[in-house]
């Protein structure tokens, strides 16, 4: 080990002694002509002695030469110590300072000015001749105290004024550590802990001297060394090194004593002695010629060597055998019998018999620096015949991809035919190759399959997933149709050769059978989610687990945070809008995506292969059909149904989107998410609508009030199996359309209680609120007190999840504040904006309740066109005063309202008159209705008098109320326009209402759209 310190005072003390010769210069130069000084122009004459004894004062001689100095002043003359700072040195003489010409000439120099690690000597040879500088001195030295020998140079600069320079270091001083204070040990390999049998290499000790290994006895409580016995007595090598066998020690505690090593120092040379266990066995008892069998490694040491040796083996074959296990084999050992697996560790090592004979052998294992050893007997047995085998029959829709599952015992390669070119005019042909001889699962398109001669790339038609394995589709029959229905041959065996797929037709191992069904029914419907789900299916997709995803969109279904809608609330900044989710089963969709994709077989990804597929057309179908390039394979088009008056119909179509609009897989799955549910062909094409209101233009735009219609059609000729159907609409009437609908509307929100909401200054105070965006929306609701409070506090609640009821509730701590002060609750980071004052009070009032009672009539009938009065008392049950809507209904439809106002506990009764002009005979629902609460009854109508019926336009006989005799009376028909007002005193009627809400609505409609 190396003291810094030391070193550094050492080099002090050598630099010492040049700056107390450069102190003591007292002779002058001879004028000297201009030069330029560098490196080679310095040269040390003398610096004596080179070695010196720690804590001693020696005398030095330090001569040193400068050539080549200009004649000028400004000269500096620097003296560096390679560490620390200059202090005062004694100078034992000054032997002489002369010029070239052996002339004295101390006068050209100047003060000696130390500062930190370098002396500065000015130099002045402009009335001197001393282009040439020899100074010669001895000087005294105090070496101080060091843990090593330690050497270093003292470096000398002359700095010439015409900006030239040169540098020289004098031959180290060595300073020699004799009371061995710097003795470190130290062991290779490093370790604190060796096994029984390792050599341990130890240095850093002082050359030739005596040391002793001494073990460990006892320890003190605190685990310090108490006692010890010697255990050897060594002696170094001219280095400092020694090597210690551990094979001759027992088990325990050992550690160094000897020059150099104190008390404290003996604990850091502790180490231990431990015996290496080994146990190994075989897998099995035996193993098949060919086959792998795992060989099972135990040990109390991490990482070490093993040599490996068998009767009958050579290291060559050992090496094979353990190749494909272990990454490093070493066959250096001159005994041509050992193969060494280098650093390995415990575990199981896959051994490989391929090659190797029948027969038993003896195994031996040694770790070659411990005495560790065990031995392992494996037989290896003849090869049995390979056999193939194939799992139950497999069914799977046209179009589809099935999985055929088949087994290889006893061999690494088998085949596999599907079907029989002679009975079924169809036959593919498909090598097996399985390393781990088990199962492996074969994909197989059924829409694909028969295209390989057309250029279909195999792995689009045939493939496994299994990481061990691979499949082959050597041939196939070429299709010009998609593979029909009905049920197909599969066969397994495991032949090889050019005839391999004859003999597995003729002696199959195993047989199986693959049918093909008529596609099911095709179903399209609307679902709504938040962007917070949505975000969750995407991160569960970049794992690559599609099932998984399936399983999430299940459970969020089932948690009621992907609910079945027909509306979609729109955020109007375009940044929160609702999630819409296309739940589309498409049974035979599975291969022309897997297809589409370029990708191998169950390789693809679903929604960059949807967005290959919806760029395809029947273009490449066109012959004897009546295919077209007009007709997509697959159509995704979203038509508004409710275009303002003199407004085209438009629509955003997802195909010219992928072809044109969208330029990348990538950005269309920026606006699209695909996930696919193989057991129940279903695809949940998840869709963002503000991206989508991005990639369309500004007039296509989603928004509040649009009615759309969404529009998924199968339209591939192959897929449907009309490649040979010529008439145009026999050919389109084949298409498989599903369609669904929603209806768009702005995003809102509001507090409840809004303007007038309530807390107790307490913790865990809720304020809540109502929206119409998808449930698992998340948004923040903040606090802010007013200006006015005594109280000044901001606080957040984030991440709040609005409920499947479409409710949200936000906790705050209200502790700190005052009763009576105000403050303004927010919604924030959400699609709608809502804003209510809020006050902290004592005690909290309950919400106004207006209950609805005494409804009369409760059971009432009347003659159609007669006057009804109906009446019900209304109360506030609740803790506030409240105005509200009190409506009349019929049917559950809104005939008429009037406003009420009540404070706690009080009541009213609302009455409405109106007459029932329009309504047929029947049974009606009648009532009356606040925000909270509505009662019922039933009003029974009975048809008037024939003649004055319900006055139709035509006066025909089959309309006039239950008179029919009285048909003939139609010239009263003209009467009809009467009944669809209201009466002269203005009462409203029951059907001349339902009648004129439907207007309005249709009339405002209308005037959004010219808008």
């Amino acid at each position: 080990m190396t003291n810094d310190n030391t070193t550094r005072s050492k080099a002090n003390a050598v630099f010492f002694a040049a700056v107390m010769v450069v102190s003591m210069v007292a002779a002058g130069f001879a004028v000297a002509p201009a030069a330029a000084v560098t490196d080679s122009d310095l040269t040390v004459n003398n610096f004596s002695p080179q070695e010196v004894d720690e804590e001693t004062t020696r005398t030095h001689n330090l001569d040193v030469t400068i050539q080549n100095i200009s004649n000028a002043s400004g000269h500096t003359y620097e003296v560096v110590l390679p560490a620390g700072d200059f202090n005062s040195t004694a100078v034992e003489s000054v032997n002489s300072v002369t010029n070239g010409t052996g002339t004295n000439v101390s006068s050209a120099l100047g003060s000696p000015n130390p500062s930190g690690d370098t002396l500065t000597v000015p130099v002045d040879t402009s009335s001197v001749n001393a282009s040439e500088l020899t100074i010669d001195v001895d000087v005294n030295v105090d070496f101080p105290n060091v843990n090593s020998d330690t050497s270093a140079p003292l470096t000398v600069n002359f700095n010439d004024a015409d900006s030239s320079s040169g540098t020289v270091d004098t031959p180290d001083v060595t300073i020699l550590d004799t009371d061995n204070s710097g003795v470190n040990p130290s062991y290779t390999p490093e370790s604190n802990l060796y096994y029984s049998g390792q050599e341990i290499v130890v240095d850093g000790l002082s050359s030739g001297t005596d040391y002793q290994l001494r073990e460990v006895d006892s320890r003190t409580d605190e685990g310090n060394i108490s006692t010890s016995s010697p255990v050897e007595q060594f002696t170094t090598n001219g280095t400092g090194a020694y090597t210690i066998n551990t094979g001759d020690l027992e088990t325990g505690d050992y550690f160094l004593r000897g020059p150099g090593i104190s008390d404290a120092e003996e604990e850091d040379t502790i180490f231990e002695v431990s015996t290496q266990s080994l146990s190994i066995d075989w897998e099995e008892d035996s193993v098949e010629e060919g086959e792998e069998i795992n060989l099972e490694v135990d040990s109390n040491r991490g990482t070490y060597d093993l040599n490996v040796s068998a009767s009958g083996l050579d290291d060559t074959e050992i090496e094979t055998i353990f190749e494909d296990s272990v990454s490093d084999i070493d066959l250096e050992d001159e005994d041509e019998e050992v193969a060494t697996l280098v650093g390995i560790s415990d575990g199981d090592f896959a051994a490989n018999f391929t090659d190797i004979d029948a027969g038993e052998y003896d195994f031996e294992f040694e770790v070659p620096d411990t005495e560790a050893q065990d031995t392992a007997t494996l037989n290896v047995t003849e090869a049995e015949d390979g056999e193939g085998d194939i799992a139950d029959s497999v069914i799977e829709q046209q179009g589809d991809v099935a999985a055929i599952t088949v087994e290889l015992d006893n061999t690494d390669t088998g085949t596999l035919v599907i079907g029989n070119e002679e009975d079924d005019g169809y036959q593919a042909n498909i090598t097996v190759e399985d390393d781990e001889d088990d199962e492996v699962v074969v994909l197989f398109n059924t829409y694909a399959a028969g295209t390989l001669a057309d250029g279909t790339d195999a792995d689009t038609i045939v493939y496994t997933e299994d990481e061990d394995a691979n499949v082959q589709l050597d041939n196939e029959t070429d299709l010009t149709d998609i593979l029909d229905t009905g049920t197909y041959d599969v066969s397994v065996g495991p032949y090889t050769g050019d005839d391999r797929f004859e003999n597995t037709i003729d002696d199959p191992d195993s047989i199986s059978s693959l049918t093909i069904e008529e596609r099911g029914d095709s179903e399209l419907a609307l679902w709504r989610t938040s962007e917070s789900v949505e975000s969750d299916i995407t991160e569960e997709l970049d794992d690559e687990n599609e099932s998984a995803t399936v399983s999430l969109i299940n459970e969020a279904v089932e948690g009621d945070l992907v609910t079945q809608t027909s509306s979609l609330a729109i955020d109007e900044d375009g940044d929160r809008s609702d999630v819409l989710v296309h739940q589309y089963t498409a049974p035979g969709l599975e291969g022309p995506l897997a297809s589409a994709s370029g990708e191998n077989l169950g390789s693809a990804e679903s929604t960059a292969a949807l967005y290959e597929l919806l760029q395809q057309n029947n273009s490449v179908y066109t012959g004897e059909n009546a295919a077209d390039g007009e007709q997509d394979q697959l159509e995704l088009v979203m038509e508004l149904d409710n275009p303002g008056p003199n407004e085209p119909t438009t629509s955003i179509d997802v195909n010219e989107l992928a072809n044109d609009e969208i330029g990348s897989a990538s950005a269309f799955s920026d606006v699209f998410t695909v996930v696919y549910d193989d057991q129940t062909d279903t695809y949940y094409i998840v869709t963002n609508i503000d991206e989508l209101n991005n990639v369309v233009d500004e007039d296509r735009q989603i928004e509040d009030e649009d009615q759309y219609e969404v529009q998924i059609n199968v339209q591939d000729a192959r897929l449907l199996d009309l490649l040979e159907e010529a008439d145009a609409d026999d050919f389109e009437e084949e298409f498989v359309e599903t369609s669904a609908s929603f209806t768009a509307e702005a995003a809102e929100g509001e507090f409840d209680n809004e303007d007038s909401i309530q807390v107790t200054n307490a913790e865990n105070q809720s304020i809540t609120g109502t929206t119409n965006v998808a449930p698992g929306t998340e948004l923040d609701v903040r606090v802010r007190s007013d200006d006015d409070a005594s109280t000044s506090f901001i606080q957040n609640d984030e991440d709040i999840v609005v409920t499947p009821e479409g409710t949200w509730t936000a906790t705050f701590d209200f502790s700190e504040a005052a009763v009576g002060d105000n403050f303004t609750a927010e919604v924030r980071q959400a699609a709608f904006t809502a804003e209510s004052d809020g006050q902290v009070v004592e005690q909290v009032e309950e919400p106004a309740v207006f209950e609805v009672s005494d409804l009369s009539p409760a059971e009432a009938t009347a003659t159609a066109g007669d006057s009804v009065d109906v009446s019900a008392t209304i109360e506030n049950t609740g803790g506030r005063e409240a105005t509200q809507d009190v409506a009349l209904t019929l049917d559950g439809d809104e005939l008429d309202t009037t406003e009420v106002t009540l404070a706690p506990g009080d009541t009213t009764t609302v009455e409405f008159t109106a007459d029932t002009s329009g309504l047929e005979a029947g049974d009606y629902t009648h009532g009356i209705a606040t925000d909270d609460d509505e009662a019922t009854g039933t009003l029974t109508i009975e048809a008037a008098d024939g003649s004055d019926g319900s006055d139709g336009s035509d006066g025909s006989d089959g309309s006039d109320g239950s008179d029919g005799s009285d048909g003939s009376d139609g010239s009263d028909g003209s009467d009809g326009s009467d009944g669809s007002g209201e009466t002269d005193d203005g009462t409203p009627g029951f059907g001349a209402l339902v009648a004129l809400v439907a207007l309005i609505a249709a009339a405002l409609l209308a005037t959004r759209r010219n808008e």
